[in-house]
């Protein structure tokens, strides 16, 4: 049989090895939501969300850095919370934007009691031949 201490030895290896893996998986996935956080334009549409972002991420990595492999994963994971809501808020605040600028494009008010012009397609008789519309019938 083995050596006990070869096998305590390879255990402990294998076991620090998965948290170097686990926290640099979690790191990756924030870093990724990060990115597509600021490609939601988040450090524009919501500086609140997008410095808790960034400054969690920064932790994580320092952590990482320093071999501190589980606490880098737990502020990894906060950093892509936070990069989640700085997404969602950016995109709403885009939205918010552009519902901003919509005044020229709604139609103006229309006056109910003026006189509207005669609407062009009731007014020539050929136009209602094609419908199978009886002018007469519609007048009583």
């Amino acid at each position: 049989m083995r050596n006990p201490f070869f096998i305590v030895g390879l255990m402990s290896t294998v076991a620090l090895g998965c948290g170097a893996v686990k926290s640099t998986y979690h790191l990756t996935q924030a870093e990724q939501a990060v990115t597509q956080a600021e490609g939601a334009e988040a450090p524009d549409y919501a500086a609140f969300e997008w410095t808790m972002t960034h400054e969690y991420i920064l932790k994580a990595r320092e952590e990482w850095s320093n071999a501190a492999f589980g606490e880098a994963e737990a502020l990894a994971k906060t950093a892509a919370e936070w990069a989640v809501k700085a997404e969602e808020a950016a995109m709403k605040g885009q939205r918010y934007n552009q519902s901003e600028n919509m005044g020229e494009i709604v139609p103006e008010e229309i006056d109910v009691n003026e006189p509207q012009p005669p609407d062009p397609f009731l007014e020539n008789e050929e136009r209602l031949e094609l419908l199978d519309i009886d002018v007469d019938e519609e007048e009583e």
